[in-house]
């Protein structure tokens, strides 16, 4: 199953271990769910992590989550609108 993840269930799940966003993220680590995310997201995670936490971190949360995630190149509104036409 494919989940699409916005950048604040990706912030809540790293920030908040014990969240319900953090128990999808280990869904997606365990290979149980295909986690989608778009570069738009990617870049609102790497930016908040930069402020918050440093380049570095926020290097490191980058190349975890293009490690692990799938980075969509459609535009989500674009599909969105597409199903509900169908």
């Amino acid at each position: 199953m494919k989940v699409f993840l916005d950048s604040s269930a990706i912030i809540s799940a790293l920030e908040f271990p014990d969240s319900n966003s953090a128990l999808t993220f280990d869904l997606a680590f365990e290979n149980k769910i295909d986690a989608v995310i778009s570069p738009r997201v990617l870049a609102e995670v790497k930016k908040y992590f930069r402020e918050t936490r440093g380049k570095d971190y926020a290097s490191l949360i980058e190349f975890i989550l293009n490690s692990n995630f799938i980075i969509s190149t459609i535009e989500i509104s674009n599909e969105i609108k597409n199903l509900r036409e169908k």
